[in-house]
């Protein structure tokens, strides 16, 4: 401009440039208030302190430009101060005064000698609260407590989870005490117990979108389990080998969204999983058999189990599918040693597991496999070997309604059905190092999915053919 060049575009860059710098000027002066004002409502210690006011001033109190805080004689020396503009930026108000550092100490103190925590945790403290109260029963009784004054076991998070409760324990009331009355002394007057007795504030209760799943739990034995929006499995783990073996068990689902996270903490809290409560249940009994499709070795006319898994590894957890690999340590097969590696995976929108099994041997000898299926009583047996499918259709009436189970295996492998105690096979042709790949499912009829034996054998036949 002083030059007289370029006189139009120097005009233009400097409208722009002002209005910019004018809507930043406004912003700090809006954003300078707003954050003045929050400080005193959260920090006043921060105020207090940045401001050197050691004691609280007359209201409306100076903003103090400069000084040199004596923080042995606790005053702030050389001050340069701006009158009433600290109380209009901090209060928002002629009359209300800006606390110092020496009635704030005074005021903590007083608070903490009286037991009273501060507000900044009010919101974390009536959660805690809405979470205790679900566990007081309108009788005014208290439960899941441990029993006694000690921690149970070693005092880790698993033997809190396992320790036996009891209502109205003697020890149950004082924490409650101390509770509620830390509750009165902060004035709350009314508290939202969370939703059912016994339940966490971050509960299970809420059900989440349908979706595949699985889950190594050490807290549950080492089980691994796992679902999609129709079925749900588990093996066992180490930590029980001595009860238990390698077989498949089978948890019946009602409801499409995820139940295993949430039926073990119901579990924990009184609620059974062995009992239909709405959602499904654990009815199906394995112990040493072998479940829903657990494979044994077949020798001389009997099967060779194997103990729980030794090693795990989850290879995919998705919402569309999971997939995990299990290790078996070697075991005696009348004879010969055999290991054996399993990965199993599961789709949403289907009620089979795909499960390919590796064993290793040094034996020279042909290996034949069995897949089994265990009963509890007498169910009907069918089976097709053109097909690869052995099916067994159990009632277990009136409580947990009726059961199918399938195991299929590609026909050019599919050797024979056996039979050895509780149980059923399908015997089929192995290599020691050459995966076999076959597949595990169960119906239940009080699903959605199979009122009958006959849409069981109807999905079996034409809903699910990998072969």
């Amino acid at each position: 401009l002083l030059r007289g060049r370029n006189i139009e575009l120097a005009k233009r860059s400097i409208v722009i440039v002002s209005a910019f710098g004018l809507a930043s000027a406004l912003s700090v002066v809006v954003l300078g208030d707003e954050s003045g004002y929050l400080a005193n409502q959260d920090q006043r210690m921060k105020v207090a302190a940045i401001e050197g006011m050691w004691h609280t001033e007359t209201a409306p109190a100076s903003f103090n430009v400069i000084g040199f805080p004596d923080q042995e004689n606790h005053v702030t020396r050389g001050e340069i101060k701006i009158p009433y503009l600290l109380g209009l930026i901090a209060t928002r108000s002629l009359d209300e005064p800006v606390l110092g550092i020496t009635e704030l100490v005074s005021k903590a103190r007083n608070n903490i000698e009286k037991g009273i925590i501060a507000k900044s945790y009010l919101p974390q403290f009536l959660k805690g609260l809405s979470g205790y109260t679900s566990y007081i029963t309108p009788d005014g009784s208290i439960s899941n407590v441990t029993i006694g004054c000690l921690c149970p076991g070693e005092g880790t998070k698993k033997d809190y989870m396992k320790h036996a409760w009891k209502l109205n324990d003697i020890h149950a009331f004082g924490p409650v005490v101390l509770a509620f009355t830390q509750a009165a002394k902060m004035g709350i007057k009314e508290i939202t117990p969370a939703k059912g007795m016994g339940c966490y504030v971050t509960h299970f209760n809420k059900p989440m979108k349908p979706q595949a799943f699985v889950r190594y739990m050490p807290e549950a034995n080492g089980n691994i389990c796992w679902e999609n929006d129709r079925i749900a499995f588990r093996v066992y783990g180490p930590p029980v080998k001595n009860r238990v073996s390698s077989g498949i068990d089978i948890w019946t689902k009602s409801v499409e969204y995820p139940i295993i996270s949430k039926w073990y903490n119901d579990n924990n809290l009184g609620q059974s999983y062995h009992e239909d409560h709405g959602e499904g249940n654990d009815f199906y009994h394995v112990a040493y058999g072998r479940g829903l499709g657990g494979t044994a070795v077949w020798r001389n006319g009997k099967p060779f189990i194997s103990q729980p898994y030794a090693t795990h590894r989850i290879l995919k957890n998705t919402e569309e599918e999971i997939a995990f690999e299990l290790d078996f340590d070697a075991w005696d097969a009348d004879g010969i040693k055999v290991s054996e590696k399993k990965v199993i995976s599961l789709k949403m929108g289907t009620n089979f597991c795909q499960v390919t099994s590796t064993f290793t041997t040094d034996s020279k000898e042909p290996l034949t496999v069995a897949l089994g299926i265990s009963y509890n009583n007498s169910p009907e047996v069918l089976s097709d070997p053109k097909k690869g499918t052995l099916t067994l259709w159990e009632s277990y009436l009136p409580e947990n309604g009726e059961l199918g189970m399938t195991v299929r295996v590609n026909p050019n492998d599919f050797k024979a059905v056996a039979a050895y105690e509780k149980e059923k096979y399908v015997l089929i042709k192995a290599e020691s190092g050459a995966p076999i790949t076959y597949y595990v499912g169960a119906g239940w009829s009080k699903s959605p999915h199979f009122a009958t034996q006959q849409d069981w054998l109807e999905y079996v036949a034409t809903g699910f053919n990998p072969y």
